[in-house]
């Protein structure tokens, strides 16, 4: 959470890229946060996502999914105003 909660403080966002190869464990833990999310409230199967850590997530500005953020705040190797994100 704090390696995520740097990660915005640096880009402006929590959208880790899958590919990020700067920090591919934290990559990895995003993807888990949202799969465990999804399992939660779109499977109704068992799941390790709290309340709190979902409250703690979305006061940081997560987002559960990742094809509803506007393309212009969407993660790519290069943003549009210039901030790599793989030289993070």
């Amino acid at each position: 959470f704090e390696e995520l909660k740097h990660f915005r403080s640096r880009l402006g966002h929590c959208n880790v890229p899958s590919s990020f190869t700067r920090n591919p464990q934290l990559a990895s833990w995003v993807k888990c946060q949202r799969r465990q999310y999804r399992l939660l409230f779109h499977d109704n199967a068992l799941s390790s996502m709290t309340p709190n850590r979902i409250v703690k997530l979305e006061e940081i500005g997560f987002k559960w999914r990742v094809r509803d953020v506007p393309e212009e705040s969407s993660p790519s190797s290069v943003r549009s105003d210039g901030i790599n994100a793989d030289s993070f």
